[in-house]
């Protein structure tokens, strides 16, 4: 926590065509751990020293000088880490908050392009075996949920048996694996006997050598994240997959989803109703920050620690 600091500001007269925003809840996500590794040659802009941290967040519009915008408004968007702040116009809401930031929000779309779009998911048979890392995470639930409803054997790697109850009892993954209890190789030995179609990475790192060995010719891996690797200090060595790329006819690609932002309005559509027809279910784990926000890096290092299911949001007001 000593790398963090909460700074006081006054804020002045809202200037014309701002909205001023009293904050409710923030989403605390792996990625933003890129962001303050002072890392240029990625795909986001990392975090300044001494300047604020922001993230996607829901939020009250309590003044506006703004004519699409009233007061009481709900709005969505990327926001600082603070009590209240004065910002540009971003998108309204209705929806309940911990959807707008998981299943509609970025974790969600993250889900439906990478396995759908990137994946192509449809092209494999009905029955063919999708394997997901992170499974109870915010992206990696929804995923196995997805391939679930679209008629495919799901297997998910976790690491608790609460997240392992709750992948496999409420959302019924057909097996889960334990990585921190289970031998990884003997496990996917035994839970894809059949072999891997498709592999949701989101952790990289010894899950994705040993599920590499076990794809099945013309099978799929979708790089979304490596958060096995977010903490090393010296970059990472593991086994060369030039072979079985080559062996096996394998496509692996990785993607970034604001990419695909032609595509959030189908995604969204089809989220919705797979939600109204009692398809797709969302979980957060809510940390609570209304006594002041320095407990919002306090949830992100719990986050980041594997102390929650589902989706992470923090809750301001």
């Amino acid at each position: 926590m000593s790398d963090y600091k909460v700074v006081e500001e006054e804020l002045g007269e809202l200037e014309d065509g701002l909205v001023r925003v009293e904050t409710q809840y923030v989403s605390v996500d792996p990625y933003l751990r890129g962001k303050m590794s002072g890392v240029r040659d990625s795909y986001f802009i990392p975090f300044s020293l001494n300047e604020p941290i922001s993230s996607l967040a829901v939020g009250k519009v309590i003044e506006s000088k703004n004519s699409d915008y009233s007061e009481g408004d709900v709005v969505y968007g990327e926001m600082q880490w603070a009590t209240v702040a004065d910002l540009k116009p971003m998108q309204k809401i209705n929806v309940d908050p911990s959807q707008a930031l998981s299943l509609f929000g970025l974790t969600g779309l993250t889900a439906y392009v990478g396995l759908l779009s990137v994946g192509k998911l449809d092209e494999k048979e009905k029955g063919s075996t999708v394997l997901v890392s992170g499974a109870a995470g915010a992206t990696g639930n929804v995923v196995g949920q997805i391939a679930k409803l679209k008629g495919y054997r799901v297997v998910g790697i976790a690491g608790t048996e609460e997240k392992l109850k709750w992948i496999k009892d409420d959302l019924k993954f057909d097996e889960v694996i334990n990585y921190k209890t289970e031998n990884i190789v003997d496990a996917l030995n035994e839970k894809c006997p059949n072999g891997i179609d498709v592999y949701f990475d989101n952790v990289g790192g010894e899950i994705f050598d040993a599920a590499l060995n076990k794809m099945n010719r013309f099978g799929v891996i979708i790089n979304c994240g490596a958060i096995s690797t977010y903490n090393a200090k010296e970059r990472p060595q593991g086994p060369r997959v030039e072979w079985a790329m080559i062996t096996k006819s394998l496509r692996m690609q990785g993607f970034i989803v604001m990419n695909h932002a032609e595509e959030f309005a189908a995604a969204t559509k089809d989220i919705a109703q797979w939600i109204k027809e009692g398809k797709l279910q969302g979980k957060v784990t809510e940390y609570d920050a209304t006594s002041g926000v320095e407990a919002i890096p306090e949830s992100f290092i719990k986050m980041m620690s594997g102390n929650n299911i589902g989706k992470s949001i923090v809750k301001i007001r």
